[in-house]
């Protein structure tokens, strides 16, 4: 059985990528289900642009889809 968050946050992080409430910030704050923290811009997310800088390496990885950032571990944090 594979990890995996709470239908609740799950559906939280839609909402977040869907903008349908955003920060008040210029990052919105990800964290992986494999102990990881990661960011994506404001300003990306608007652009609908999914791209997650992990915060200890600043690395970018780019995501097609919502459900491919969520499968792949993140959600808000």
């Amino acid at each position: 059985m594979s990890k995996t968050w709470s239908d609740g946050l799950i559906e939280e992080t839609r909402e977040v990528l869907n903008c349908q409430f955003l920060p008040f910030s210029d990052f919105i704050h990800f964290k992986n289900i494999n102990g990881g923290y990661g960011k994506i811009s404001l300003d990306n997310l608007v652009a609908g642009k999914l791209i997650i800088q992990d915060k200890p390496t600043n690395i970018e990885t780019i995501y097609n889809t919502h459900d491919e950032l969520i499968e792949a571990g993140w959600a808000i944090d």
